[in-house]
């Protein structure tokens, strides 16, 4: 039997060459914390059911958060996951174990293999401590948790405009004029 290091926060994550990586989809997202249809701490991480307002038709997201705020300086890193979505993190959601709308190179990976890669990708955004044989299962546990609660959330609550003042200032040492615009909350 082999000794294995104890894996270290660099190393706890990573994975072979050969490995199949995890697929990061980017997009817009607009959160307004002042609507949250729920939220509930597990630990070191929050689950947050809420909606995107990226644009005119808002749809529900599930949020995983740190719990504690990260040090000054440090960007607060996000894992959200769209009603739209929620169907690829089902443990029944395809029968052939091909995941559908596959658009990378060789074998497409098993609905398992891509919760599991998406799962080890959430904990290093998360920048979570822990064994790493057991975070990306305890990651995917809670979004399993949580998405019928996703799939069953009512609609956005109707968001009102900000009140803003426009405002024409001129200064009294240069005289040039300049509007401004101030959000009365």
């Amino acid at each position: 039997m082999t000794d294995h290091p104890a894996p270290t926060p660099e190393t706890a994550f990573t994975q072979g060459p050969d490995a199949p990586q995890a697929t990061v989809e980017t997009e817009e997202v607009v959160i307004d914390f002042n609507f949250q249809h729920f939220r509930r701490e597990h630990g070191d991480i929050t689950v947050i059911l809420t909606w995107n307002f990226n644009d005119d038709n808002p749809d529900a997201v599930l949020l995983l958060v740190p719990t504690y705020a990260p040090d000054a300086g440090e960007n607060l890193n996000i894992c959200v996951i769209a009603r739209n979505d929620a169907w690829k993190w089902s443990r029944t959601h395809n029968s052939d174990r091909q995941m559908v709308g596959y658009h990378g190179f060789g074998k497409p990976p098993s609905s398992d293999e891509w919760q599991q890669m998406n799962a080890i990708y959430y904990c290093m955004q998360l920048n979570l401590a822990g064994d790493p044989k057991r975070l990306p299962l305890r990651v995917r546990g809670l979004i399993e948790d949580y998405l019928s609660d996703l799939i069953m959330m009512p609609p956005p609550p109707i968001r009102e405009a900000q009140p803003e003042a426009l405002f024409t200032v001129q200064s009294l040492s240069t005289g040039s004029v300049e509007e401004v615009t101030i959000s009365l909350n």
